[in-house]
């Protein structure tokens, strides 16, 4: 019978449970809270279209010369809800005014973290910004292949690995496919996220109607997690103080996968990829504040020609790509292993989370009044700066 992957490889794109033409193959989440595929063996008849669609199997094909920009959404009120620089939103847009749908992460009625096909522009909202956790993908690629095959375009947007999961699933190239990923630190544990969205909706009383991974109400570069409760009240709390955001950024919440991903550098998988621009300041100190300013790389003629119906609404300049990337390390390296994570995780699922983020993650009195030191300094720069 057919086998899964090794589990240090998957990447849980969910696209041989797809797939799988009789339905033998499952995702269950393991100890960690990530999912992987389980086959019925009783049911499997080894025909190898899993195999032949698992991403991880494949080695991604390399992109001719990309172009890059710095950009950012002329609209204030798009650019101050989005991540970075409300690209995306511009991009979705025109692609939904040509008849077609936009596939990306979403908030489900349970509060999960799904793949979302939409067809309006008020849907579209439940796409806005970052979400710093795995997204289930069930449903998405089919619904995508069934607009797909109708003659309608599709913008599916994702990481790396769920971009390679889409164009596999379909087996065939799609000319009306287009692509957007999102540079990727890699994906935290959903089990993680529920087990800390619920300690602070104990804390408030109250169940969570939404969460913001990156408000700016700090400015771009000391964003901050920010959730809203169903009584009215909030919480928020900068990304160097908050305890889910430095469990992800210090990396000991991230899928196994992650720590080698295959789906490093600009691919031709992605017809546009995505980023916060940092350290644009030292490429070009006079472009961007700190609203957000978004990297865009166009990988391919589809790419190229959905930028140019956008970006007149955009302020932007060419930029060279390689003078970024050392600023912006994740589009090319995996973030390296976490020594303690296997203790991290033992004590999470014994004693709790807040135990494990104390013993393993929490920064010391001193780091935190350095950050915010820095955080302050910056400010004070800015304002004298336009002064």
């Amino acid at each position: 019978m057919n086998t899964i992957i090794e589990k240090q490889a998957c990447v849980g794109c969910g696209v041989r449970a797809a797939r799988c033409p009789r339905a033998c193959i499952t995702m269950t989440a393991d100890s960690e809270g990530f999912r992987y595929p389980q086959i019925d063996a009783e049911c499997c008849v080894d025909c190898g279209l899993c195999r032949a669609v698992c991403p991880a199997l494949k080695v991604p094909a390399e992109t001719a010369e990309p172009s890059a920009y710095a950009a950012y959404n002329r609209d204030e009120a798009v650019r101050s809800r989005s991540s970075s620089g409300g690209i995306f939103r511009l991009l979705a847009e025109q692609v939904l005014r040509e008849g077609g749908a936009v596939a990306g992460a979403a908030w489900n009625t349970d509060g999960e973290l799904t793949h979302q096909l939409v067809r309006d522009s008020k849907a579209l909202d439940r796409l806005y910004g970052s979400k710093y956790l795995q997204s289930r993908t069930d449903t998405v690629f089919a619904e995508a292949e069934s607009v797909l095959k109708s003659g309608k375009t599709v913008l599916f947007s994702g990481t790396p690995c769920q971009i390679a999961a889409m164009r596999a699933y379909l087996k065939t190239p799609y000319e009306r496919l287009l692509c957007v990923s999102v540079v990727c630190h890699g994906v935290p544990s959903p089990a993680v996220w529920e087990s800390y969205r619920s300690l602070l909706e104990a804390q408030h009383g109250a169940k969570t109607t939404d969460a913001r991974f990156r408000d700016k109400r700090d400015g771009w570069k000391a964003f901050s997690l920010a959730l809203s409760f169903d009584n009215g009240q909030s919480y928020a709390s900068q990304h160097g103080q908050d305890r889910y955001m430095q469990c992800f950024l210090k990396n000991y919440i991230l899928r196994p996968s992650c720590y080698a991903c295959r789906f490093k550098n600009t691919r031709a998988d992605a017809d546009l990829m995505l980023a916060d621009f940092w350290g644009l300041s030292h490429i070009d100190p006079q472009f961007g504040d700190d609203r957000g300013v978004s990297l865009v790389i166009v990988n391919t003629s589809g790419g190229q020609a959905l930028w140019e119906a956008v970006r007149e609404q955009t302020t932007y300049k060419a930029v060279d790509l390689q003078a970024a990337v050392p600023y912006n390390t994740a589009i090319v390296r995996s973030v390296p292993p976490v020594p303690k994570r296997e203790r991290f995780f033992e004590t999470y699922r014994t004693h709790g989370l807040d135990e494990a983020y104390r013993r393993y993650v929490r920064t010391t009195a001193l780091q935190r009044l350095k950050q915010r030191g820095t955080w302050y300094l910056f400010r004070l720069r800015r304002l004298f700066k336009k002064s």
